[in-house]
């Protein structure tokens, strides 16, 4: 049973976002917990099924509660946006292709690892490519 002073201010799909969220609301001083977090755990097929992993705050403490959440949120699409696109080495040119070291078809991969051992699939590593100076480097 749910607690009437206790509401959901975010849901989960993961048990460790959450413990990153309640991480952070315990350093703002707003005092949190999470439900069902044992149980999607167990079987994460169940997340949606039960609602995911809820995050829970006092209801004094919501409209805090979502803000720093909210500002969480502003600074990680902000920090994807700053990553910005691959770039070569060489000539910072950013049309780059990721490719495969092999031609071989899946068939092929199949016998060539099972034949050494496992060792093939170090080459199945993808390797970048710049379209504008040529330069090869792995990732």
């Amino acid at each position: 049973m749910s607690d009437p002073a206790y509401t959901v201010v975010r849901t989960f799909s993961h048990a460790m976002e959450a413990h990153m969220a309640i991480g952070l609301l315990d350093a703002e001083g707003i005092p949190a917990r999470i439900r069902d977090e044992h149980l999607v755990t167990q079987d994460w097929l169940l997340s949606n099924a039960v609602g995911g992993v809820r995050l829970e705050v006092a209801l004094a403490d919501v409209e805090a509660a979502r803000a720093v959440l909210a500002a969480l949120d502003a600074e990680t699409t902000q920090s994807a946006a700053q990553v910005g696109p691959l770039a070569c080495p060489a000539c910072e040119s950013t049309d780059i292709e990721v490719r495969s070291r092999s031609r071989l078809g899946t068939a092929g991969w199949v016998v060539l690892v099972v034949l050494t051992g496992g060792l093939a699939l170090l080459a199945l590593r993808p390797r970048n490519h710049c379209r504008s100076c040529g330069r090869r480097w792995g990732t």
